[in-house]
C-alpha cells in the first residue's frame, strides 16, 4: 500500500468521514424519493422488534420539513467526504458535523421526551448519537496523532 504521510488515525478518521458521506447521501436519496415508506417501515421495527407501543407518526403531504433534512444531509455528505479526501488539510470542516449530529440528537431526544414518545425519535436520536461520538472520538485521535 502507498504511503499517505498520514498517522494511524487519521486513516482511520479518513475512512470514517468515507462511510459517513455515503450514508448521508444514501439517507438524503432515501428521504427524497420514499419519504412515505421509510418513516413507517422504522416506526414497524420499533414496534416488531422492541415491542414499541407509541403512537403512529403523523405523515404530512407538506414537504415544508423535507426540502430542509435532504439538503442538510447533503451538505453534510460533501463535507464529510471533502474531509474524507485530505483529512489533514479539511480536518476544520468536523466541526460543521459535529454541530449538526448534537443538535438533531439532542432535538430528538427534547420531541421523545415533551413533545411525543415516537419510536422514530428514539430511533433518530440513538443514530445521530452514534455518528456523533465516532466522529468526536476518531477527530481527537486524528487531532493529537500528530506529533
Amino acid at each position: 500500500m502507498k504511503e499517505s504521510g498520514r498517522t494511524r488515525q487519521e486513516r482511520h478518521f479518513q475512512a470514517l468521514m468515507k462511510f459517513w458521506g455515503m450514508a448521508f447521501l444514501v439517507a438524503a436519496a432515501l428521504a427524497a424519493t420514499i419519504p412515505d415508506i421509510l418513516i413507517p417501515y422504522i416506526t414497524d421495527i420499533g414496534r416488531v422488534i422492541f415491542h414499541w407501543h407509541g403512537p403512529n407518526p403523523t405523515l404530512t403531504r407538506d414537504c415544508t420539513w423535507l426540502i430542509p433534512s435532504i439538503s442538510i444531509l447533503f451538505v453534510l455528505s460533501y463535507v464529510c467526504f471533502k474531509i474524507g479526501h485530505d483529512p489533514v488539510e479539511n480536518i476544520h470542516f468536523t466541526p460543521i458535523v459535529l454541530l449538526a449530529k448534537c443538535i438533531t440528537a439532542v432535538g430528538y431526544l427534547v420531541c421523545l421526551f415533551f413533545i411525543q414518545p415516537l419510536f422514530i425519535y428514539l430511533f433518530a436520536a440513538v443514530i445521530d448519537s452514534i455518528i456523533f461520538v465516532s466522529v468526536l472520538v476518531t477527530y481527537r485521535a486524528a487531532l493529537i496523532s500528530r506529533p
